[in-house]
């Protein structure tokens, strides 16, 4: 899902306790790999699996904030 253009996403994933995490990326499906990998954030290191449910592209990081 990544654009050679670095246009930022914002993203929501569900987490293996149905809670919710939402973040920014260039790249949300590389994002969620490394969620699932441990790395980021303590909220979904400790919930892992994360599945991603909903991506917008935004342009800008700050648009996606």
């Amino acid at each position: 899902m990544a654009t050679a253009d670095g246009t930022w996403f914002c993203y929501m994933v569900r987490c293996k306790d149905d809670s919710l995490y939402i973040g920014i990326a260039k790249d949300p499906d590389e994002r969620i790999k490394r969620h699932n990998w441990g790395v980021g954030p303590g909220f979904t290191e400790k919930r892992r699996p994360v599945t991603l449910i909903w991506s917008q592209c935004c342009g800008s990081s700050e648009a996606a904030r």
